[in-house]
């Protein structure tokens, strides 16, 4: 599912689903490439639903007492993704908010694992192009670092799109704010919703049907 833009519609039904996902100690999990605007978002729909946020490379920080760009320059991307599995797995134990993962998060399968089941994954998107103008030249992307980030983007783009692909709910931010990408999150996590209780509505109905045969 693609959602580009939130229109004129109620935001009222759209977050119920949302709101009893996380009062059963759920997550709702942003995901995405860097530069999608995922902390943004996380912290635009934790206010709209009223709920805490963590964003999962800030809570790696505070726990490691040192920087991303730190982590992977003095112990190497194999610690800082031992990291980042330790500080998913705080996250959905705490349950009941917003988690803006990291951009390779959803790239392994140890996370995914722990993703399965504990609340639903919203992938942000946003063309290449876009993504570089939002991250820069900037030193707290390490694996942007070094000369020519437009072909790194693109690189890691394509290595991790396999595993974006994994991920229907989406929502392209290119002309969003971060509060009408949070909306259109709810927006899909609310049809996402919709269509498995159709689904399984169909399922029973099918299995009575047989039964009568």
């Amino acid at each position: 599912m693609r959602c580009v833009s939130t229109g004129g519609r109620s935001s009222a039904d759209s977050h119920a689903r949302a709101e009893r996902l996380l009062a059963a100690g759920r997550n709702v999990y942003l995901a995405g490439f860097m530069g999608t605007g995922k902390t943004a978002t996380a912290r635009a729909l934790a206010r709209i639903l009223g709920v805490p946020w963590a964003d999962l490379d800030e809570r790696i920080e505070r726990a490691e007492g040192r920087s991303v760009a730190a982590i992977f320059a003095e112990r190497g991307e194999r610690a800082f993704r031992n990291a980042e599995h330790r500080a998913l797995r705080a996250a959905v134990a705490d349950g009941g908010r917003v988690v803006a993962l990291g951009g390779g998060a959803v790239c392994y399968e140890r996370n995914r694992a722990l993703l399965r089941g504990t609340g639903p994954v919203v992938l942000l998107t946003a063309p290449p192009e876009v993504i570089l103008k939002r991250v820069g030249r900037t030193a707290d992307r390490p694996l942007l670092a070094g000369p020519d980030a437009p072909s790194k983007v693109r690189a890691l783009l394509r290595r991790r799109e396999r595993d974006y692909r994994r991920y229907r709910l989406r929502v392209d931010t290119v002309d969003l704010t971060p509060a009408a990408a949070a909306s259109a999150a709810l927006h899909a996590i609310e049809a996402a919703g919709r269509r498995a209780e159709a689904a399984r509505a169909r399922d029973m109905a099918a299995r009575r049907g047989g039964t009568c045969r």
